[in-house]
């Protein structure tokens, strides 16, 4: 399943890339990742090695349910109309 669905934002941090609601910010906002790390948005260069930690399990996860969330809530209701019978 693709976590294009929705926007969010990875950004290292201590070891691990976290997500966080949204598009990216500038360098120097707070935001809160998904699982709850407070952390401060730094600019990483695309061939940097921090891109290259592994992704936060926990972050990882409530992307993916966001995603599945999002996904769902695309899908229209079907109204079905059935004919009664024995009344």
């Amino acid at each position: 399943m693709s976590l294009d669905l929705i926007p969010l934002s990875w950004q290292p941090h201590d070891g691990r890339r976290h997500a966080y609601p949204g598009s990216p910010r500038v360098e120097g906002v707070a935001v809160t990742s998904l699982c709850q790390v407070p952390l401060i948005v730094r600019w990483y260069p695309p061939q940097s090695e921090e891109w290259l930690w592994p992704e936060c399990d926990a972050c990882h996860v409530a992307a993916q349910a966001r995603a599945e969330q999002a996904q769902l809530d695309r899908l229209r209701p079907i109204e079905i109309s059935l004919p009664s019978f024995g009344t």
